[in-house]
């Protein structure tokens, strides 16, 4: 008992000082290891939304975010049907992938910034952070990727809105900006496109 006591002791008073033994070093944490495998297989960015898009901007990559919580059933299956599955792993590879706990601390006013009200919510956003668009709910594997090629073919809002600028009696173009703002909830901006067509 006293060397079970003596080891408890000198264990807690290392721990304490910040020291650990190697073999404890080297293990995972379970709490990183459960992230990882509750979230499915795609490449998780690591850092903050911020260093996330100054990293797309840096790559001229489109931003993937996925806002969950942890009482969502519908975000779960999304991690363990559509983000484990290899043709999604494979279609996401180019694009930086961002996973956002809701209701944490620097997650809940995120989401109330982009106006996230249900889960999961999936936005891909461009690299300057401007809303692209929005998945709202699970899809399976099929669907997902094919959402996420419709919006890669898209096209930036920044691209549409210089194309709109460039030409201002261009009714097609700014139609189709009308269309992407009123998606995106800009009913405002909508509104005044439509108003400078007619």
């Amino acid at each position: 008992k006293k060397v079970v006591t003596m080891s408890l002791i000198s264990f807690t008073a290392l721990a304490l000082l910040g020291v650990a033994s190697p073999a404890l070093a080297a293990a995972p944490s379970p709490a990183v290891f459960a992230g990882e495998e509750a979230h499915g297989r795609l490449t998780w960015f690591a850092g903050t939304f911020d260093e996330a898009i100054v990293q797309a901007k840096a790559k001229n990559q489109i931003l993937f975010v996925d806002f969950w919580t942890s009482w969502c059933g519908w975000c779960k299956r999304l991690d363990k049907d559509t983000f484990s599955n290899d043709t999604v792993v494979a279609e996401m590879k180019d694009i930086l992938c961002l996973s956002v706990d809701a209701e944490s601390k620097a997650g809940a006013p995120l989401a109330a910034r982009f106006g996230v009200r249900g889960y999961p919510a999936l936005l891909v956003l461009d690299f300057d952070g401007t809303k692209r668009g929005q998945i709202g709910g699970y899809l399976a594997p099929e669907d997902f990727k094919r959402e996420i090629r419709r919006m890669r073919a898209l096209g930036s809002m920044a691209e549409l809105r210089r194309e709109v600028a460039q030409k201002e009696n261009d009714i097609e173009l700014r139609w189709k900006l009308a269309q992407r703002l009123s998606e995106q909830g800009d009913e405002a901006g909508a509104k005044r496109e439509n108003e400078a067509i007619q």
